[in-house]
């Protein structure tokens, strides 16, 4: 075995056990980003607010050591956690654009 197989080989192992430390949002954050959504449209897709889906991505490409979308793209589909043939379902389609729904802030009354 040649030095650079062996160096591809670990390497390899590695990011497979990076890949399989994501947790289940982690995972479809990542799906959904290397299908390229934005950060909005996940959060409307997933119905958290786009602050929360930011964490999510942050995390992942720690988690991934990467540290631009594109190589967390090539990540996920080298390693199944998105199909190079993989298409957002209807539903997804359909909350792509819908906007997070922030709960109504009730703001207390003032004491006289």
């Amino acid at each position: 075995m040649r030095r650079h197989q062996w160096y591809e080989m670990a390497m390899d192992t590695k990011i497979k056990s990076r890949v399989t430390a994501l947790t289940p949002r982690q995972r479809e954050v990542v799906r959904l980003i290397s299908l390229g959504c934005t950060v909005k449209e996940v959060a409307g897709v997933l119905d958290l607010a786009p602050n929360t889906v930011d964490n999510h991505r942050t995390r992942a490409m720690k988690v991934l050591d990467v540290d631009r979308a594109t190589l967390m793209t090539r990540v996920a589909i080298k390693y199944g956690v998105s199909g190079l043939n993989d298409k957002l379902t209807a539903a997804e389609q359909r909350n792509r654009s819908r906007k997070h729904r922030s709960k109504k802030r009730v703001t207390p009354r003032k004491r006289k």
